[in-house]
């Protein structure tokens, strides 16, 4: 069957049916007509109000975007950029997010197995405490202040005795009297300590036990200042070199209780070794002549106890060595220096003076676990000091409008 005869087979069954129906077909045609001359007439009647083309998109935050955002658009202060998103110039809450995201990243005060302000606190102040009462290990100075040394005379230190006369009395030309006060007169430790290190042990800082407590760092620079006179500081003035500039800075470390400046070889803080760099810095001709020489200071005369009865014998010594010529004087101290740097031995000064008892290592430790404090303290500080920042913010947010003050009532 072909295309045509189909399609005119379909138009004769429609016409077929609409003549059998003409009232349907009348209200088919009649009713669009009716509707289409209705709204023609109203539209006659009442014109429409031309309106310009405008975008009445407006966005806003989604829940998913957190509640900061959410709670941002409903403050009235919102200005909208260029796409319709809302911006809050006044807002402070990127600020606020920064400072808690680095309290959170950088500090320690939400972390549950880190100690807290009250257990660094208390830590510290047992390490003040213990380090300002002397209740801690035992260093240089507490040992010299609390341990006497009875009989410490240049015959108990030196390793013969015999030659030490000897050499005094034939190449110093020293009478037998002389030598035997030099020699046999016990010596005062607490003078020699201070002649080294320039202040007396355990009470030339001024402060008493608690002052130490309340104010360490005070008593700390006041040892500090008061070292001024000591030889290790005068010789740290002149720029000394090598193995001198190491023995030099230990006992600088050791008057102060701090740990060795530089990597040391193991053994470098035994009680010979200690001996041995006060023997350096001791034992040199200007010192020797300083002590014996110089009238104002009198310094010979308090480190050594020389009863009353034999002080003009000392008198007489002194003269005979310090009238002569510079040259004569200062040969003779030179052979003095290497004579006792030869004669003294360091062994026997160690056990006289019990040096082994002082804790180097502990004292060392002592104060490092004290520095260890004092900086986690100064994270802590830097932590309250974020977090103070951080309370700062958290009354201003984007609902914060600038009110104008008030005139006031005249």
């Amino acid at each position: 069957m072909g295309f045509l005869h189909q399609l005119y087979l379909l138009l004769w069954k429609n016409v077929t049916l609409k003549r059998r129906s003409p009232w349907v077909l009348s209200f088919e045609i009649f009713i669009p007509l009716v509707l289409f001359f209705i709204l023609l007439g109203l539209r006659q009647k009442k014109p429409t109000i031309a309106v310009k083309e405008v975008s009445y998109y407006t966005a806003a935050p989604l829940t998913s975007a957190g509640i900061l955002p959410v709670m941002q658009s409903l403050c009235p202060d919102g200005q909208r950029d260029e796409f319709g998103f809302l911006q809050y110039s006044s807002s402070r809450v990127t600020q606020l997010l920064e400072r808690l995201n680095e309290v959170v990243e950088k500090s320690n005060l939400f972390d549950p197995d880190h100690a807290g302000p009250e257990e660094e606190l208390e830590s510290l102040r047992r390490h003040l405490e213990s380090l300002g009462s002397g209740t801690g290990p035992s260093t240089v100075e507490t040992h010299f202040a609390t341990h006497a040394a009875p009989g410490f005379s240049l015959d108990s230190i030196a390793k013969d005795k015999t030659e030490l006369h000897r050499f005094l009395m034939q190449n110093l030309s020293l009478s037998n009297e002389s030598v035997e006060l030099l020699t046999g007169s016990s010596i005062n430790l607490r003078e020699v300590y201070r002649l080294v290190f320039g202040v007396s042990p355990g009470s030339a800082d001024g402060f008493g036990p608690a002052d130490k407590r309340h104010h360490p760092e005070k008593s700390f620079l006041g040892n500090l200042k008061m070292m001024e006179g000591g030889l290790v500081r005068q010789a740290l003035r002149r720029p000394p070199k090598g193995a001198q500039r190491k023995a030099i800075l230990r006992l600088f470390s050791h008057a102060l209780g701090l740990a060795s400046p530089m990597a040391e070889p193991p053994g470098s803080d035994s009680p010979q070794t200690f001996v041995r760099d006060v023997e350096n810095i001791l034992f040199t001709p200007p010192v020797l002549e300083s002590l014996t020489c110089h009238q104002s200071q009198d310094k010979l005369r308090r480190i050594l106890v020389i009863p009353e009865s034999q002080q003009p014998l000392l008198q007489a010594y002194r003269a005979s060595v310090c009238n002569r010529s510079a040259s004569l004087r200062s040969d003779y101290f030179r052979q003095l220096a290497m004579e006792m740097k030869d004669q003294l031995e360091a062994r026997k000064v160690a056990e006289q003076l019990k040096l082994d008892e002082v804790n180097h290592t502990a004292a060392q430790s002592h104060l490092h676990a004290l520095l260890e404090d004092l900086m986690e303290m100064e994270k802590v500080l830097k932590d309250l000091d974020i977090l103070s920042a951080l309370a700062k913010l958290l009354p201003k947010g984007a609902c914060a409008a600038k009110v104008a003050p008030a005139a006031p009532n005249s």
